[in-house]
C-alpha cells in the first residue's frame, strides 16, 4: 500500500510540475506577444529618423567618392602630360622644356595635396 502512496505522490508531483512548466511557457508566449503588439503599434518617427540618418550617411560616402574620382582624374592627366613630355623628348632629341613643365605640375599637385 505504502509502494502505492509513494507512485501516487510521484505522479502528483510530476503532474505539478508539468503544469507549472506549461503556465511558465504560457506567460513567456503572452509576454512575447505583448512586445510585439506594442513593437507594431510604436511609431514610424524612429524609422523615418533612421532613413533620414542613412541618407546622410551615403550623400557624405558620395560628396567623398566624387571628391576621389577628381582626384583620380587629375592625376591620369599628369601622368599623360608627364608620358607626353618624355615622348617628346624623344622625339625632339632632347627637349627638357617640356619635361621641366610636367615635373614643375606633379610636384604643385603633391604639395598641393598635402
Amino acid at each position: 500500500m505504502e509502494n502505492a502512496k509513494v507512485i501516487l505522490d510521484l505522479n502528483n508531483w510530476q503532474g505539478f510540475i508539468l503544469i507549472l512548466v506549461a503556465l511558465l511557457g504560457l506567460f513567456i508566449l503572452v509576454g512575447n506577444a505583448i512586445k510585439l503588439w506594442r513593437e507594431l503599434k510604436k511609431p514610424k518617427d524612429d524609422n523615418t529618423m533612421t532613413e533620414q540618418k542613412r541618407l546622410t550617411e551615403i550623400s557624405a560616402k558620395l560628396d567623398d567618392h566624387e571628391k576621389e574620382i577628381k582626384d583620380l582624374r587629375e592625376v591620369v592627366r599628369l601622368t599623360c602630360q608627364a608620358t607626353q613630355a618624355l615622348l617628346n623628348h624623344a622625339l625632339h632629341n632632347g627637349n627638357t622644356k617640356e619635361m621641366e613643365d610636367a615635373s614643375s605640375e606633379i610636384q604643385r599637385y603633391f604639395t598641393k595635396r598635402i
